[in-house]
């Protein structure tokens, strides 16, 4: 009879095992916790919604959070559609057993957007002067970029935000008197900071790189 226990035990410790190792390099693909992560994030931003396809679940054992990833979503803001490369959150197991889903934080990664339709998109969860100003001097270019947010126990974005990536062919435009074309750079923006590298680009058609 010990035997027998004992076999079993060690089945079931295996099978434990075999499913915690899966989840953790492998993962699994599904559609169930679709509408669980659109909720959160009408939740965070009510003029936000997702279109998403399947979302992959990893297991992280280590913090005992769920990491879930979906590549190839839709971000739709006031009726546009902005095209997403993937979108990563975290979510604790604790708040899954307790039927409490919230996300910490999400990592969006864009694929080639326009300069307007990212800023609409950081807008909507976050607006600031220095964002209104740059929504109004902007008249064209192109982005690619990674939004790092994370969220307190409110659902408030906290203030060690990031923001990076590069911008191609940007066209802007200042007090009618200065024109900005051909703007290309590297760019990482967090709390209170901006940081530029590899700045090229034409003032009044002068060229002027950094």
């Amino acid at each position: 009879m010990i035997k027998i226990l004992t076999k079993i035990l060690i089945i079931l410790l295996s099978f434990v095992v075999f499913v915690i190792l899966y989840l953790t390099f492998f993962g699994i693909n599904t559609k169930q916790l679709n509408n669980h992560i659109n909720s959160q994030v009408l939740n965070i931003n009510p003029a936000a919604n997702l279109e998403l396809k399947k979302v992959k679940i990893l297991l992280n054992p280590k913090n005992l959070t769920i990491n879930l990833k979906t590549f190839g979503p839709k971000i739709v803001i006031d009726g546009n559609k902005l095209e997403i490369e993937s979108i990563k959150t975290n979510v604790s197991l604790k708040s899954l057993i307790n039927k409490e889903f919230s996300i910490d934080n999400l990592k969006i990664s864009t694929k080639l957007i326009q300069l307007k339709d990212l800023i609409l998109l950081v807008r909507s969860f976050k607006n600031t002067p220095q964002l209104f100003i740059l929504d109004n001097v902007i008249n064209d270019g192109y982005l690619v970029g990674d939004i790092n947010l994370n969220f307190d126990v409110n659902g408030k974005i906290e203030d060690n935000y990031e923001i990076k990536g590069f911008i191609k062919k940007g066209k802007l435009s200042f007090l009618r008197r200065y024109f900005i074309e051909d703007l290309n750079l590297l760019f990482n923006i967090k709390h209170k900071q901006l940081y530029l590298e590899e700045v090229e680009t034409s003032v009044n058609k002068i060229k002027l790189s950094s």
